[in-house]
C-alpha cells in the first residue's frame, strides 16, 4: 500500500513538471509581435476619384515569423478633415496569429473642392403656399449626391405679398467640410407667378476667378408658371431675352446675372441666375 502511494507520489510529480514545461514552451513559443507597416510616402497626393486600391499603393508590411504579410494590408479608416481636403488613413495588416499592425499617414486630395448648390429650377417661391426648398440640390465631390443633407437657414417670413427672401443654405460633406450659399428667393404673388419668364438650363452656376462664361446657352425657354416651354410654343424668340451681368470674374463672391424678357407693355419679367466666383474650384 505504502509502495503504491509513492508511485502515485511520483507520477503526480512527473506529470505536474510536465505540464509545466510544456506551459512554458507554448509560452516561449507564443507570437505577441504585431506586423510592421512600412510606405515609401508618409503623404500622399490623390485625386478625389481615387480608390482604397490607390490608398494602398506604396504600402507594405512584413512579420517577423510569417515575412511578407503585404496582401493581408486593408484600408481600417479614413478620419474627417484635417484641414481641407486632408485626411488621415489608417491601415491595418495581419499575421497568422491574429495580430494586427497599424500605421497611418496624411493624404492630400489635389483637386478637392468644397460641396457645390445647384438648382434646375428657378429660385422662386410662390407667396400664400408653404415654401418648399426641395429643387434645391447639392454634390460633393467624394461623397456624390448629398442634396437631402441641405439646410435652409433664414429669419421668419411673410409669404402675402411679393418680396425678395433672402436664404442662406447649408451643407455638410461626410468629412465635415460645411458650405453655405447666400441666395436672395423672389416671392411672388400667383398673377405674377403665372407669367412668362425666361427659363434657364441651370440657375446657380460657379466660375474660378477670371473664368469666361456665354450666358445666352444657359437660355432654355420660357417658363410659366410650373411650365416649361420651348419658343416655338410661345410668342417670345431667345434673341429678346436681354441679359444684365453683375459679375466681378476677378474677385471672389456671389453675384447676379439678370435676365430679363419684354412681356406684356411695361411689364417686364425677370430671372435671376446666381454666380459665385472662387479660388476653390
Amino acid at each position: 500500500m505504502r509502495i503504491l502511494r509513492i508511485l502515485l507520489l511520483i507520477l503526480f510529480l512527473a506529470s505536474s513538471v510536465f505540464f509545466g514545461v510544456d506551459q512554458y514552451l507554448s509560452y516561449r513559443d507564443q507570437d505577441k509581435d504585431a506586423p510592421i507597416i512600412s510606405c515609401n510616402e508618409d503623404v500622399l497626393h490623390l485625386s478625389v476619384k481615387a480608390t482604397d486600391e490607390d490608398l494602398l499603393k506604396g504600402v507594405s508590411a512584413q512579420d517577423e515569423r510569417d515575412g511578407d504579410v503585404t496582401k493581408t494590408l486593408v484600408v481600417a479608416g479614413k478620419s474627417n478633415f484635417i484641414e481641407e481636403g486632408v485626411i488621415r488613413v489608417d491601415y491595418a495588416a495581419f499575421d497568422s496569429h491574429n495580430n494586427v499592425g497599424k500605421y497611418s499617414r496624411k493624404v492630400i486630395y489635389d483637386d478637392y473642392h468644397s460641396p457645390r448648390f445647384s438648382s434646375k429650377k428657378p429660385l422662386v417661391l410662390r407667396s400664400e403656399s408653404t415654401y418648399d426648398f426641395s429643387f434645391l440640390e447639392a454634390e460633393d465631390v467624394l461623397d456624390g449626391d448629398i442634396s437631402n443633407k441641405i439646410k435652409i437657414l433664414s429669419d421668419a417670413y411673410t409669404t402675402a405679398s411679393s418680396a425678395e427672401y433672402p436664404v442662406v443654405l447649408e451643407v455638410t460633406n461626410n468629412h465635415g467640410d460645411v458650405e453655405k450659399l447666400n441666395v436672395v428667393m423672389d416671392v411672388l404673388t400667383s398673377s405674377e407667378y403665372n407669367r412668362q419668364y425666361p427659363a434657364l438650363s441651370d440657375y446657380i452656376l460657379y466660375l474660378p476667378v477670371g473664368g469666361e462664361v456665354n450666358y445666352e446657352e444657359y437660355i432654355a425657354g420660357i417658363r410659366q408658371g410650373n411650365r416649361m416651354l420651348d419658343f416655338e410654343d410661345t410668342d417670345f424668340t431667345a434673341e429678346e431675352i436681354m441679359i444684365s451681368d453683375y459679375v466681378d470674374y476677378f474677385h471672389e463672391g456671389t453675384y447676379h446675372v439678370v435676365f430679363s424678357l419684354p412681356y406684356s407693355g411695361k411689364i417686364t419679367t425677370e430671372t435671376k441666375m446666381v454666380v459665385i466666383v472662387t479660388e476653390d474650384y
